[in-house]
């Protein structure tokens, strides 16, 4: 019998693969997906995750994931998401 799990119960994703898979392929489509949700805002938490993601490609791609964090997280931003939990 297989557990169910919902997107609340996950805390940790690992991306693993040997040299030429396309792990940077699939994060570099996670962030354009994400750009496209946040241009109308929806899916927070996927959004938060590429944000997360992007601070790993160094160094441009650090100062944007924490940028875009840090914008995440005002409530102002929630709001606009319809998120009002922290």
């Amino acid at each position: 019998m297989v557990k169910e799990v919902t997107v609340d119960n996950i805390r940790n994703v690992a991306l693993l693969g040997h040299g030429g898979t396309g792990k940077t392929s699939l994060c570099e489509a996670m962030l354009m997906t994400a750009g496209a949700f946040l241009r109308r805002p929806a899916h927070y938490k996927f959004c938060f995750a590429a944000a997360v993601v992007a601070c790993l490609l160094m160094p441009l791609g650090t100062v944007l994931g924490v940028f875009t964090i840090i914008a995440l997280l005002r409530p102002g931003v929630k709001a606009l998401f319809g998120t009002g939990r922290s």
